[in-house]
C-alpha cells in the first residue's frame, strides 16, 4: 500500500454519517438552490435519489472502462489501495472507488462541485472518501504523499502548457502504479513546446475570451478555472512526455471501450513499473538502442506485403494456378532455400 498522506489538510470537507430519506432529498433541494443543478454527475444516492435523475444521462457512462483498466493493472486489491481523483469535478469517480472500499483523496478547486461531491460521500456514508479544496496545479507528494492510482480525467487539456508539462512530471512522483488519463488530443502537429529540453508537439486552444473576468472564468464549467488558453497535445508528444516522466509502460484503452462524444480523445492507462534495460534471452542486445525512445509525430505506415497491392495480385495468381504447378513451385522454392 502506498504511503500515507502527508501535508496540512488544508480545505478538507470532514465526513458525517449517512444521510437519509427527507434529510437528503432536503439537503439535495439546497444545494441545487445555492448551486444549481448536477450538471454531468448523475450519482445514485439509494432510497431512489439520484443527483440528476434516475435516467438522466451523464458521466457514468464511462465508469466501466476506467474501473475495469484501474483493477486489472493494480498490484493490489482495491480495498488496500490510494486514490488520488485530480479535479475531481462533482465527485462521481471518487464515489465509485470509495464504494469499492479504496481510500480515495477527491481535489477540486471549484467550490459548488467540492459541495456536491462532500454531498455525495456524506448521503453514502463513505468515511474513506476526503474532499478537498484545492488546484490540481498545487497537488504534490510533499502535501498529500503517494497514490496506487491517480484518476485524471477530463482536466489536462483544460491546462496551458506549463501547467500540463508540471501536472504529468508531479503525476509520475505521487502515482506508485497506474495513472488513467482521460484527454483530448490535437489531430496535428501545429506548435511546438518545449519542456525539460525536450520538444512536444501540438496546438493551443481558446479556453476563454480573453477579456473575461475572473468571475466568469469562474462560472464556465466546461473550461478551466482561469487560464485562457489550454494545450492539446498530440498522442505521440503525449506519449513521449509520459515516458520521460518516468512512466515504464503507456496503454492505450480500447477494450472496455471508453464512452466519448468526440474521436479526438483517448484513455490511456500509464503504468508506474521498473523499466527493463535487458533481455535475458539475448543480453547482449542494447534495448534502448533495439527500440526508438520517441514516437515520432509522423512515420511511414510499414504494410506487410500480403496487403500491399502487389502481394494481393500475386495471392490471386497463386490461387488461380493448378495445384500440380504451385505444389512443383513450393518444393523449389524449399530446395533453394537449402
Amino acid at each position: 500500500m502506498a504511503a500515507g498522506s502527508t501535508g496540512p489538510r488544508r480545505g478538507l470537507t470532514p465526513p458525517r454519517e449517512r444521510l437519509e430519506g427527507d434529510e437528503l432529498d432536503a439537503r439535495r433541494r439546497e444545494l441545487v438552490a445555492r448551486w444549481g443543478p448536477w450538471r454531468h454527475h448523475n450519482i445514485d444516492l439509494g432510497g431512489g435519489v439520484y443527483t440528476m435523475g434516475d435516467d438522466a444521462p451523464g458521466q457514468q457512462v464511462r465508469l466501466p472502462a476506467i474501473v475495469q483498466v484501474a483493477t486489472d493493472l493494480l498490484a493490489t486489491p482495491l480495498d488496500r489501495a490510494r486514490v488520488l481523483d485530480l479535479a475531481a469535478h462533482e465527485g462521481l469517480f471518487a464515489v465509485e472507488f470509495a464504494r469499492r472500499g479504496a481510500g480515495v483523496l477527491a481535489v477540486e478547486i471549484r467550490e459548488e462541485h467540492v459541495e456536491k461531491a462532500a454531498f455525495a460521500r456524506d448521503a453514502l456514508g463513505l468515511d474513506r472518501l476526503e474532499v478537498r479544496r484545492d488546484d490540481v496545479r498545487n497537488v504534490t507528494v510533499e502535501r498529500y504523499g503517494e497514490f496506487d492510482i491517480v484518476l485524471c480525467l477530463g482536466i489536462l487539456y483544460h491546462l496551458d502548457a506549463a501547467a500540463a508539462f508540471e501536472l504529468v512530471d508531479r503525476m509520475a512522483a505521487l502515482c506508485t502504479r497506474v495513472a488513467i488519463i482521460d484527454t483530448h488530443f490535437s489531430l496535428e502537429p501545429t506548435d511546438p513546446f518545449v519542456h525539460r529540453g525536450a520538444t512536444y508537439r501540438g496546438r493551443s486552444i481558446w479556453e476563454h475570451d480573453p477579456a473575461s473576468t475572473p468571475d466568469e472564468r469562474v462560472r464556465a464549467h466546461g473550461a478551466s478555472f482561469d487560464n485562457p488558453e489550454s494545450v492539446w497535445l498530440t498522442k505521440p508528444s503525449l506519449f513521449n512526455l509520459l515516458r520521460r516522466a518516468g512512466f515504464s509502460s503507456v496503454l492505450e484503452v480500447r477494450v472496455p471501450r471508453p464512452q466519448f462524444g468526440a474521436w479526438d480523445r483517448t484513455l490511456l492507462a500509464a503504468v508506474k513499473g521498473i523499466p527493463q534495460e535487458q533481455v535475458l534471452a539475448a543480453p547482449s542486445l542494447d534495448v534502448g538502442a533495439a527500440v526508438e525512445p520517441d514516437w515520432p509525430e509522423e512515420e511511414a505506415r510499414r504494410v506487410s506485403h500480403a496487403q500491399t497491392r502487389l502481394g494481393r495480385v500475386r495471392h490471386v495468381m497463386a490461387r488461380a494456378l493448378p495445384v500440380a504447378i504451385r505444389r512443383a513451385y513450393r518444393r523449389r522454392r524449399v530446395t533453394t532455400r537449402r
